[in-house]
């Protein structure tokens, strides 16, 4: 079971912060420290109004830097990634950097691929599943969070 945590953009400070406990049905955040990680002495207090952040949860996964994956914000990078496209009757293998995005949805979570551009559609599990066919590629190993869609537009 992964372990529940959320991050919160500040739209006015441009920057993260950490510490929400937890989110009311208004959008309002709510945590016992202040918007720098000052802790407020165990007080719930209203730490954000939801005009002003952008809230995103924790994958319960890793980059292979140790760095925390978050669903619909984090841009990961996958170096030398193969698939085939379809080609006549046939495949073509290509080699290239996959880019992609980790979404959640009511449905489930999927990859939004940013590049390359004929590429349609990625498996989680072939992903992130050590237990997949292709765990000898050894995908999660790999994976490398280079952006967010906050602070780094411009790859989207």
């Amino acid at each position: 079971m992964r372990e529940i945590k959320f991050r919160v953009w500040d739209l006015v400070n441009k920057s993260f912060s950490r510490h929400p406990t937890f989110i009311s049905d208004e959008g309002n955040l709510y945590g016992d420290r202040d918007p720098n990680g000052v802790n407020m002495s165990g007080a719930k207090s209203i730490i954000f109004k939801s005009q002003y952040i952008f809230a995103g949860q924790y994958t319960g996964l890793k980059d292979k830097n140790g760095k925390e994956i978050y669903f619909d914000s984090d841009i990961i990078k996958i170096p030398d990634y193969i698939y085939d496209e379809k080609w006549g009757v046939g495949f073509k293998r290509h080699k290239a950097d996959l880019i992609f995005i980790v979404e959640e949805n009511f449905f489930g979570n999927r990859i939004k691929i940013l590049s390359p551009a004929n590429l349609d559609h990625v498996s989680l599990s072939v992903l992130f599943n050590h237990n997949s066919a292709y765990s000898h590629l050894n995908y999660p190993m790999k994976m490398e969070i280079i952006g967010n869609i906050h602070s780094n537009p411009e790859l989207l």
